[in-house]
């Protein structure tokens, strides 16, 4: 279609590309082209994937694929090290895998309104420089557990979640966290609203 052909005739210095609307239903692989990409936002569309391409785009920073049909995270997203926000809210995704350790830059995480049942504590422990995450609108019962906590950084590395200055939990399944939160020391804004709890803290 004419949209396709417009993204495969991108010069290679473009930097900021969105795309919005529901006519929207794939990104071209020519996207892979767009060697200064530093920004991409997709948002409302019918977007079920993206093409392996994206993955030559390894100047992008800030990614946008909210309100999409993605039913799980795009594999090529975990090939761009350089991304230091994340904004994957209003899909359909069901669980985040362990290869989202490879964004090693990724400072803000919104996985918001999607089908999330639970968050590998693993992954958490290695996005070292996280400082938002918004789980808000999922169907999680547990986040952050105690030996993600207390477990330190391991091998003289930084504490797991040092970092964190934004936690969202709201609008989840009795969703509650674990008292060692307390260790997360740069952490200054827990929202948690809507989880019909009858104590922030869960008992150990």
């Amino acid at each position: 279609g004419e949209l396709e052909k417009c993204v495969a005739g991108m010069i290679r210095r473009t930097a900021n590309l969105t795309l919005r609307g529901q006519g929207v239903a794939s990104l071209h692989p020519a996207v892979g082209l767009c060697a200064s990409l530093s920004r991409l936002t997709v948002t409302g569309t019918s977007l079920e994937g993206l093409p392996g391409e994206i993955g030559l785009c390894s100047t992008l920073r800030h990614i946008n694929l909210s309100g999409n049909q993605l039913g799980s995270v795009p594999p090529p997203l975990c090939s761009l090290p350089a991304v230091d926000f994340l904004d994957l809210s209003a899909n359909r995704i069901s669980g985040l895998p362990l290869a989202l350790t490879s964004l090693t830059n990724l400072r803000g995480l919104d996985v918001s309104s999607n089908r999330i049942s639970s968050v590998p504590s693993p992954l958490l422990a290695r996005l070292s420089l996280l400082e938002s995450l918004c789980l808000r609108d999922n169907l999680l019962l547990s986040v952050l557990d105690e030996p993600l906590l207390l477990g330190g950084g391991g091998g003289g590395g930084a504490a797991p979640l040092a970092l964190l200055r934004t936690l969202d939990i709201s609008r989840n399944h009795g969703l509650g966290l674990p008292a060692s939160v307390g260790r997360l020391t740069s952490l200054g804004r827990i929202v948690a609203s809507h989880n019909a709890l009858s104590s922030l803290f869960t008992p150990p």
